[in-house]
Order: C-alpha cells, then structure tokens, then sequence
C-alpha cells in the first residue's frame, strides 16, 4: 500500500487587506510555505468548521496568494458563507522517493473533496451539475411510428 503524508499547519486566519480594497488578505505569508501541498479555505462559527474551497499547489505561498487577489468565486463563497471567522488550513506534502509530489498531493486533494462533498459540503469549486427535466417535442410527418406513439418525452438528465 502506497503512503502519502501530508503536515498540517496551523489554521491561518483571514484579514482585510490594510490598505487596498481585497476582501481577504494574510498578513505573514511566512506562516505560508513555498512547497507543494493542499489549502483549504474555510469559515468556523462557534464549533462548526465549514469548508468553502478546497485546492492544490506546487507551491501554496504563491497559490493562495493568487486566489485571493484574483479567484472571484471564492472571494465571494467566502464572503457568502455566512457569519464566522474565515481561514486557510494549509497541509504541506511530506515527499519520499517514488511518488512524485504533485500527484500525491493530487490524491490527497481529491480525497478531502470527496469526502467534503459526502459529508453535505457545498465547495464553491465544485461545479456541481444540476439536474435539468427536458421535454422533447416530437412532431411533423415521418414513416416511422415513434413520432406518433412519443408525441411528447419528458427525463431527468443528470
């Protein structure tokens, strides 16, 4: 069996930006380490930790600074997720021979998804496909018999 770690650190809290006008900032991006790994932006009311966004990295400095100054979807999940103080939980990837690191952080990155997502998270980087009723109309002449026995279909497509 294959063997992944990963090093969480310490949650890091979400602040205004002092001086310019970006919802989210962090003030020490030293606390952030430029290596591969996993980040999860989150919110926490009282006890309850609720994912918002869920990502991956070569390098989670540089990413999760880009996603605050420019992912407007989840500025706004964030700024949607309702009361509570918002943060980044960030898990560097602990490599070893053999497993090259962006894979195994991509696995790692999946399982927490799949598991949010099981768990009745809504992650606001998961496109969710939302089930749509069609109604197909058939009409007009054709020798074949399906347009008169199915004048009018209706299904779920998922």
């Amino acid at each position: 069996m294959d063997l992944i770690k990963v090093k969480w650190k310490k949650p890091i809290l979400l602040e205004k930006h002092p001086t310019k006008h970006i919802p989210f900032w962090i003030q020490d991006w030293n606390r952030i380490p430029a290596a591969p790994g996993i980040y999860i932006f989150s919110k926490r009311f009282g006890d309850k930790i609720t994912p918002v966004y869920i990502g991956k990295a070569k390098n989670l400095r540089n990413r999760i600074k880009q996603q605050l100054k420019s992912n407007v979807p989840l500025v706004t999940a964030m700024q949607k997720s309702g009361l509570g103080s918002k943060f980044v939980m960030i898990a560097e990837h602990i490599g070893r021979p053999g497993l090259p690191s962006m894979k195994a952080i991509t696995i790692v990155e999946k399982a927490f998804i799949y598991e949010a997502i099981n768990h009745g998270f809504e992650l606001a980087n998961i496109q969710m496909k939302e089930i749509k009723e069609i109604e197909i109309i058939s009409e007009g002449y054709s020798k074949h018999r399906l347009p008169k026995l199915a004048k009018k279909i209706s299904w779920k497509e998922a």
